[in-house]
């Protein structure tokens, strides 16, 4: 008995659960569906009669491959295919031997440029103007500075000048003329 009231009971619930959807109809016939159904059957019906008629006809084909190899045509060629895949095999010998020849023109290359662009140091110093060199010597900043390389530097200065007033006027003249490309006079210096 409890069963059937709770039944009940549950379906008092459903009820009201339905209640709360729409009463329409989700789906609609599309229109004239009815007038043209007769057509469409009759035409399907037409359609398989058809296929039905023509199953005689395919049965009659032969069901034979068109285009087949002969029975033992493989063996009785007279050139015989490889039996085996062939195997590439890289020779790195050659690979080595074009690496090395490709950085043998790239450095060929380089070489060659540099000497064509290889400028005679010795042409541009004489392009010097002495004054020019003793102004840019006598402004010249010394780019780092500590007090060892002060010492040393004002040291090698006196050096050279000591040398310098110990040498002839003649030593001057052909230190100058073998060193440089211009020979210069004693009026010059």
């Amino acid at each position: 008995m409890k069963q059937e009231e709770n039944i009940l009971n549950n379906h008092g619930d459903t009820e009201n659960f339905l209640k709360g959807f729409p009463m329409e109809m989700p789906y609609v016939v599309p229109e004239g569906y009815f007038n043209t159904l007769n057509n469409q059957i009759l035409n399907r019906i037409q359609i398989e009669e058809e296929r039905t008629s023509l199953i005689p006809a395919l049965n009659g084909i032969d069901k034979k491959m068109p285009n087949t190899i002969p029975k033992d045509y493989f063996e009785n060629l007279k050139i015989k295919p490889r039996k085996q895949a062939t195997i590439i095999k890289i020779n790195y010998f050659r690979q080595i031997v074009a690496a090395a020849v490709i950085i043998g023109v790239l450095f060929s290359t380089i070489a060659i440029w540099n000497a064509q662009n290889k400028t005679d140091f010795s042409k541009e110093v004489s392009k010097i103007k002495t004054e020019d060199l003793l102004n840019h010597l006598d402004t010249a900043e010394v780019p780092y500075s500590s007090t060892d390389s002060d010492d040393i530097n004002i040291q090698g200065i006196s050096e050279t000048q000591e040398n310098l007033q110990l040498a002839s006027d003649e030593d001057l003249q052909e230190y100058i003329n073998d060193n440089i490309e211009t020979p210069y006079n004693n009026e010059d210096i």
